[in-house]
Formats: structure tokens, sequence, C-alpha cells
């Protein structure tokens, strides 16, 4: 019982400080909205959701150094010394054509998005050295100094953004991440951990990278989209919106991959689990969705908008809650070893994106599109589950 209480303990320190991580960078995007004008807040929104793709592998990371702490360390560099020339001329080749591919479609300069793809750099390794720590249990230091980092990050952003615009928020970021990199390389060469082989399948984990990719993808893709597709209030409109997407995602999902993370640690079976978990994230999401929605007059005027986006702005509570129990879903399935299950998880959401990408003929159906696309995958990966039944494990 002291066990179970002292991980919750645990849980809680984690979710208080992604919240409060949160809470700092939706300040910032609210500052942003309010200071900008905008074109320049579009702008704003694609980098942002961009940075938050490509800032993937650092959440695959952050997982795997908090299961086998400074040992994936030792694991990286083994396995970068056996194809170091492949591995070098592959980032190399990666990040330019990321870099293209954020000027292209991100609609500002190639400078914000080299800086840009450097502080998605610069957050992987930052995010690898803290899951390192969690796996230590040092839970306070990891949030503050993830708290510590987004303040930078806010505080700088905001100063920068009047000089530099857009390029001044990825400067920061940059700035920020490096400095808290090396402030954490510090704590953690203080800390003597003693590194341990491990066994790693590199197929497995580039999978899970793809299902990871796949949720972060049909998450954030949106912003890119609207920018390039909408005139500029319409992409204005859809991106202010996308606040209270922010603040409805962030509310259930911590709660949601406590659920998640709870259902693995006691070893139940995966598919009632899921279930269970799946329903109360629907209960308690459609709690905080009427709550939002009786809150329409305060938050609507707040971010500039008219009550006439009402229905709008239901679509999005409701899109994101979905959003919140399908990430659940597809998760879940990173725990299993059935390969067949994750190809067919990742190509599920990759056909639906494939399809969503073209719905930009107005606000209303790209969030239909989204809301009904979202209850498909739910069925679609419930049926691969029947499919695929997972026995009890031990």
């Amino acid at each position: 019982m002291l066990k179970k209480l002292h991980g919750y303990k645990d849980h809680l320190i984690i979710l208080i400080g992604s919240n409060l991580v949160a809470a700092l960078n939706f300040v910032l995007s609210i500052v942003i909205l309010k200071i900008a004008d905008e074109q320049s807040f579009n702008i704003y929104s694609a980098y942002a959701s961009f940075y938050l793709i490509l800032t993937t592998p650092s959440k695959l990371g952050k997982s795997l150094a908090t299961v086998y702490g400074f040992s994936i360390i030792a694991w990286a560099e083994k396995i970068f010394s056996k194809f170091k020339l492949g591995i070098t001329l592959s980032s190399v080749i990666i990040s330019l054509l990321t870099i293209v591919g954020v000027y292209l479609y991100g609609g500002d300069s190639l400078i914000s998005a080299s800086v840009l793809v450097l502080a998605t750099l610069s957050q992987i390794l930052l995010l690898v050295l803290i899951g390192a720590l969690q796996h230590n249990k040092q839970f306070v230091s990891t949030s503050s100094f993830l708290f510590s980092q987004n303040s930078i990050r806010l505080i700088a952003g905001i100063g920068l953004f009047l000089i530099f615009q857009n390029l001044g928020i990825w400067l920061a970021t940059l700035g920020g991440s490096l400095l808290l990199f090396f402030v954490v390389r510090r704590f953690v060469k203080q800390n003597n951990d003693n590194y341990s082989k491990i066994s790693i399948d590199l197929s497995d984990i580039l999978l899970n990278l793809f299902v990871l990719l796949s949720v972060e993808l049909l998450f954030n893709i949106d912003s890119i989209l609207v920018l390039n597709s909408f005139p500029t209030d319409d992409a204005y409109i859809y991106n202010s919106l996308v606040l209270v997407k922010k603040i409805m995602f962030f509310a259930t999902y911590g709660f949601a991959t406590i659920l998640l993370s709870d259902s693995r640690r006691e070893g139940v079976n995966q598919r009632q689990s899921l279930i269970k978990n799946i329903g109360i994230t629907a209960l308690v999401g459609g709690v905080l969705t009427l709550f939002l929605y009786e809150l329409r007059g305060i938050i609507l005027p707040f971010l500039g908008l008219g009550m006439e986006q009402s229905s709008l702005y239901l679509l999005f509570t409701i899109g994101t809650l979905l959003f919140t129990m399908l990430m659940l879903s597809t998760l879940s399935f990173t725990s299993t070893k059935s390969m067949s299950q994750r190809i067919l998880a990742v190509g599920g959401i990759g056909v639906f994106i494939s399809f969503y990408v073209f719905q930009t003929n107005s606000i209303e159906s790209l969030l239909n599109t989204f809301v009904f696309g979202t209850i498909g995958l739910l069925i679609y990966q419930g049926t691969i589950r029947i499919l695929f039944r997972q026995p009890k494990t031990n």
C-alpha cells in the first residue's frame, strides 16, 4: 500500500510539473496573440506546431531514459560508434530537408527554420538527461529544471519577439534548452550513476517512434495546413481557437497518461484496462467540455473572438477530448509485443492524415473531418484489438 501511495505521489509531482510547463507555454501563446498582428501570430502557431512534431523523438528518448537510466547514454554511444558515418550523414540530410520544409511551409525566414531545428536537437538531448534523472526518482529536480527552462523561454521569448518577431521565440527556445542542458549535465555528473550494459531492439524503438509521430502529426498539423490554405483572418480565428484545444488537451492529457502508466505497472489485461481508462477519461473530459462551453462567454472575447464562434469552439473541445482518448489508445500499442498491431495502428492514422490534409475548404470542414475521423480511428483500433486479443500479463 505504501509503495502504491508513493507511486501516486511521483505521478502527482510529474503531473504538476508538466501542467506548470504547459501553463507557461500557454501564457507565451496568449501574449503573442495579444501583441502580434494576425499573420505574425499565424506564423508563430505554424512554427510551434512544427516544433511539437519535430521534438517527438525527445518524448521517446525521455521515456527510454526513464526506464534504463544513464545506461541509455552508453547504449546510444555504442550505436553511434557502430554506424557513425551513416548516422552523421543521415542526420545532416534530415536536418537540411527539415529546415527547407519548415521554411517552405512555415512562411518565415530560412534563419528561423534553422534555429528551430537547432532548438529541436537541443531539446532532445535535454529530455534524455531529464528522463535519466527521473529513472533515479529525482522528480522534483526534473520538474524544477523543465519549469526553469520554460520560464526562460517565456521571458526571453517575449522580449526577443518584440525585436526579431518569430525568430526571437526560437532563439529564446534554443537558449533555454542549451542553458538547461549544460546545467542538467553538470547535475548528472554529480550523481555518479554507473552505466550498465543494456540490450534494446532498435527496430522496436523505430516502430514506437512512428507510433508517437503519427499522434503528434495528427494533433499539430492543422496550424501548418491553415497557414497555407486559409485566408489570413480565417487562419487567425482557427489558431486562436487552437489555444482552447491546448487548455482541453493538457487538462486531460496528464490524467490520461497516469491511467496508462498505472495500468502498465499493475500488469493487468491491457484491453480491459484500456476500456476502463478510456471510459474514465471520457467522463472527466466530458465534464470539462461542458465546463469550458459554459465559460465561452468569457473565453471567446478574451481570445478576441465573437459568440458566433461558439459552434467552432464546441467542436474544438469535443475534438480534443476524442483525440485524448485516441492518444491513450494509440500509445497503449507501444507496450504490446505484436509489431503487426503497431503497424496497423500507425497505418490507420497515416491513411487518415493523408485524407485530412486536403480538407481545408473551410474551418468547419477541417474540424468536422478531425472529429469524425478520430471517432473512426477509435473504432478501427478497437477492431484491431478484437482481432488480436492480448493475453493477461503476469
